[in-house]
């Protein structure tokens, strides 16, 4: 009896102890599978972030990429200019209100924007444009010249990019409407588009001019060298104004908006 008893606590103990082997071999294998799993994702999101990376363009290429597509599309309007004189008010290309002529000149300079502006924004766009474009010597509608000013890139991804910059006004021929500017591109088609912008006035969204963003704007408007020197800050009526000398001319503007204030240089 005691023998039989032994051999029962015998088997009991060799199952026992093949249980726990199996165990112990399936914990082993789910840990090296966990093991795998995960240097395997690491692996993956490695790979991802240095695709990402290199699908990336530099500060300096998508300031070129701006500059390029915004010429082209002065170039295309300006090259009608003189071919499509006509009184222009806010009316003119307006979708419900443009005369046939007008419409004309809208299909054709939508047919020429197509790569160079996203195609659900390229109706609306063109309309904004050619009126900005068209009366006096607003220039509204952008220019790359006016871009450099505190430029930032603000975000990026493989396909689309964002900047920021501000334009100054100036007293010159153009009228420079003075602001805060963010515009954001798409890739569409291969092809780096315009898609939006937005625009904060100075009244939204006040400059806090500073004497490099002075300075800034005026190298890339001045041919050439010139000379620029930084003099002093003058509050008037609680407003900061900058005081600075290009060359022999003296000029001071408004902290806030940009404007000039002639009575502080007399």
């Amino acid at each position: 009896m005691k023998k039989k008893y032994g051999s029962i606590l015998l088997l009991i103990f060799i199952f026992l102890l093949a249980a726990c082997n199996n165990e112990s071999e399936n914990e082993s294998n789910t840990a090296e599978i966990e093991d795998v799993k995960k240097s395997e994702d690491n692996e993956k999101e490695t790979t991802e972030k240095e695709i990402t990376k290199e699908e990336l363009i530099s500060e300096d290429e998508i300031k070129a990429t701006v500059e390029e597509n915004l010429d082209k599309m002065e170039e295309i309007v300006q090259a009608d200019f003189d071919q499509s004189l006509m009184p222009i008010d806010e009316t003119t290309f307006a979708p419900d209100t443009s005369s046939e002529q007008a419409e004309a000149i809208v299909n054709q300079t939508k047919e020429d924007f197509k790569n160079l502006v996203a195609e659900e924004t390229l109706d609306e766009w063109v309309r904004h444009y050619l009126y900005s474009s068209y009366i006096s010597y607003h220039k509204e509608y952008l220019n790359s010249d006016e871009i450099h000013t505190r430029f930032e890139v603000m975000n990026q991804s493989a396909d689309h990019f964002e900047i920021s910059f501000i334009t100054l006004e100036d007293n010159g021929g153009l009228a420079n409407i003075a602001g805060t500017h963010l515009l954001y591109y798409i890739k569409e088609n291969d092809n780096w588009v315009f898609e939006k912008r937005i625009y904060f006035s100075p009244e939204e969204k006040p400059l806090h001019l500073t004497f490099e963003d002075i300075e800034e704007h005026h190298e890339k408007l001045i041919d050439g060298d010139f000379e620029f020197e930084a003099i002093q800050e003058t509050d008037i009526d609680g407003i900061n104004h900058l005081v600075y000398r290009i060359g022999n001319e003296y000029y001071a503007r408004n902290e806030h908006n940009s404007t000039f204030n002639y009575e502080v240089i007399d």
